[in-house]
């Protein structure tokens, strides 16, 4: 996978925040990041995809994924940045 998409829907900006840390990290792993709202994409790009990132305040990726309420501190952002390297590795 050379481009690993991150989509997001975020109502405060912080998931918005949290899936560009994601993006990162993937990039940081070698890849091409495309950080897009949700109303900004459509399911045939992602349908035939080994793995994407999806932010929202749900329960998607890799248990419970990344968490913050509120603003993402450091940490949260440190640990988005390492989901993005698991998703590069798909």
């Amino acid at each position: 996978m050379d481009k690993v998409y991150v989509v997001y829907w975020s109502q405060t900006g912080n998931t918005e925040t949290m899936a560009q840390a994601v993006g990162k990290g993937a990039e940081a792993a070698g890849k091409e990041a495309s950080v897009v709202a949700v109303s900004d994409i459509t399911a045939d790009v992602l349908k035939d995809l080994p793995g994407f990132a999806l932010g929202c305040p749900a329960t998607v990726v890799d248990g419970e994924g990344v968490i913050a309420n509120e603003a993402p501190d450091e940490e949260a952002l440190s640990k988005c940045e390492e989901l993005g390297k698991k998703l590069a590795a798909l």
